[in-house]
């Protein structure tokens, strides 16, 4: 029998979901009372003891029957029943990890056993405890799911004034979760297409998301819904609105009201906002995005809830902003005191890149372009940023011979398709000038810097272009 759905199945769980699949399998309200024990101790054992692959057909009718002759549509019925018995559980995992679902069947019971008096308690505590959460959308969904029950209980007496409040929220709410959702999957689009260099192409819910004025909606939940103002709100406010200040005075007040993932992913709109900025030229914006980097990072916001280690794509801006920024005590800091809670998978290589620029910021280039160069494979933003630091230590070693193949190597990089037309033109910009300042330092074209240093103020600010600023405006460089 070859591995099919039920052994993948199998072989997701953890060591705590086989032994809570055990106790399930046991129950006889779940397994019909048929015994699967037998076959779920073997396929446990086969598949939790490496390189045991004992999965024919044959060889588990003869575990189950020992000395009978073999049967396969037997052995077919047992696992394909094993197989729902197994999903039924994988269900029941996903039905256990949140309280919300269950208090919502349970209000939908009460409602429909007609045991009002029951019913309008437990609905009260589901309320109350919505509003007392850290809020994300799925809460958002539970005061949905809270509406949808209290409209079906009212429908069952005659009808009065008071079903058209509970109609009104329960129309509302659907409204805040479609348009919540709508913004996010906007983002995550928008995103997705200038990673892969393309233009989003427009769609209804495109269309439908800029006919839809935030502001008219943010003022209505203010007037009807002030108790979700600073949470539906406010989440609004930040997916739709171009006004940093607002937004970060906002978010920097109010990020504990959101659960840990949802505020990190508020943080990031922020950030988006501050690196747009950044991109059209308001480098004094560089320091807020330093400040907000800092701040989810000291606020425990960038650690996986699974593995307690700190976000990979964080960690990496965080090293790249403080070199930006020139901000290298701290940065020692984050080193000593964070790098052992970096991604598993690319501790290594954050360690050594972090090394490479404190180096650098201490002029032991040659220690600094060593550790750069032991660097193993990682994502195309940093190695984008590490070509950088590769041609600024080259330039400061004095390594003409050198710079010219970096510059080729750097090019080459440029080529990949996952770079943004945004970041290939930075590059350009900072290639152009580069090849100017070494001239510069090689004497082939003395003096007229300004036309470089012109070029350089009018692109997509970044740090290699930054650091070939200041070389160029150095009396040092241009004599």
């Amino acid at each position: 029998m070859k591995e099919n759905k039920l052994f993948r199945l199998l072989r997701s769980l953890s060591a705590e979901e086989w032994n809570a699949f055990e106790k399930f399998i046991e129950s006889p309200y779940f397994n019909n009372g048929r015994n699967f024990l037998p076959l779920f101790r073997y396929l446990k054992v086969s598949i939790l003891k490496k390189g045991k692959e004992s999965f024919e057909a044959e060889v588990i009718y003869d575990k189950l029957y020992p000395g009978k002759k073999f049967n396969k549509s037997v052995v077919n019925t047992i696992v394909s029943n094993f197989t729902k018995l197994t999903e039924n559980f994988l269900v029941q995992i996903e039905f256990d990890s949140s309280a919300n679902p269950k208090k919502l069947a349970l209000l939908k019971q009460l409602n429909h056993r007609n045991c009002d008096s029951l019913f309008e308690k437990a609905a009260a505590l589901v309320s109350k405890h919505a509003r007392e959460t850290a809020f994300d959308i799925d809460t958002l969904e539970y005061l949905k799911g809270l509406q949808e029950n209290l409209v079906r209980a009212k429908y069952k007496t005659n009808f009065d004034k008071s079903i058209e409040n509970e109609i009104h929220k329960r129309s509302d709410y659907r409204f805040f979760v479609f348009y919540l959702w709508l913004l996010n999957e906007e983002r995550d689009l928008r995103i997705m297409k200038d990673v892969m260099n393309k233009k989003p192409a427009e769609r209804i819910s495109t269309k439908l998301a800029k006919s839809i004025n935030p502001e008219n909606v943010i003022s209505y939940i203010e007037e009807h819904y002030p108790e979700l103002k600073d949470t539906v709100g406010a989440i609004i406010l930040y997916f739709t609105s171009r006004d940093i200040k607002r937004v970060s005075d906002s978010l920097y007040k109010n990020y504990l009201l959101f659960q840990p993932n949802l505020a990190l992913t508020l943080f990031y709109i922020l950030e988006g906002l501050i690196v747009d900025n950044i991109t059209e030229g308001r480098k004094e914006e560089l320091a807020e995005r330093f400040r907000l980097l800092r701040f989810i990072l000291e606020k425990g916001l960038v650690v996986n809830e699974y593995q307690t280690r700190l976000n990979t794509r964080v960690t990496e801006n965080i090293i790249y902003v403080s070199l930006w920024c020139k901000e290298f005590s701290w940065l020692k800091h984050f080193l000593d005191t964070y790098s052992s809670r970096f991604a598993e998978d690319m501790k290594e290589n954050l360690v050594k890149y972090c090394r490479a620029c404190l180096l650098f910021s201490e002029k032991k280039y040659a220690e600094a372009l060593r550790e750069l160069y032991l660097v193993g494979d990682t994502s195309i933003t940093m190695k984008l940023r590490m070509k950088d630091l590769e041609l600024q230590l080259l330039f400061e070693m004095n390594k003409i011979d050198e710079v010219y193949f970096a510059i080729d190597n750097y090019n080459k990089l440029k080529l990949n398709q996952l770079v943004s037309e945004r970041h290939r033109a930075a590059m350009d910009v900072n290639i152009s000038a580069y090849k100017f300042l070494v001239n510069l330092r090689d004497a082939k074209n003395p003096g007229e810097s300004a036309m470089a240093a012109k070029s350089l103020e009018s692109a997509p600010p970044t740090q290699l272009g930054d650091w070939i600023l200041e070389k160029l405006k150095s009396p040092v460089h241009v004599s």
